[in-house]
């Protein structure tokens, strides 16, 4: 492994290609965590990774519904 990574070569997993913009906005239509990782064929937690890397102004709807939301109380 040493000799590989002395001679440039890449160790490890090939990383995933996934098309981020088209995952953001299947989620901002309202499609679950478990229906984006189905159709793009990851996991959850690999596509939960991929909405987190979003700038917050982007990504416009929450991963819970408004009804299981806590209720936000004025400060």
């Amino acid at each position: 492994m040493r000799r590989a990574r002395l001679e440039g070569r890449h160790i490890g997993r090939k990383p995933l290609e996934l098309d981020r913009d088209a995952i953001v906005r299947d989620r901002d239509r309202g499609l679950s965590l478990s229906e984006l990782a189905r159709t793009y064929r990851a996991s959850r937690t690999t596509i939960r990774r991929v909405l987190s890397a979003v700038p917050k102004g982007v990504a416009q709807r929450s991963s819970q519904p408004n009804e299981n939301r806590r209720p936000e109380t004025a400060a």
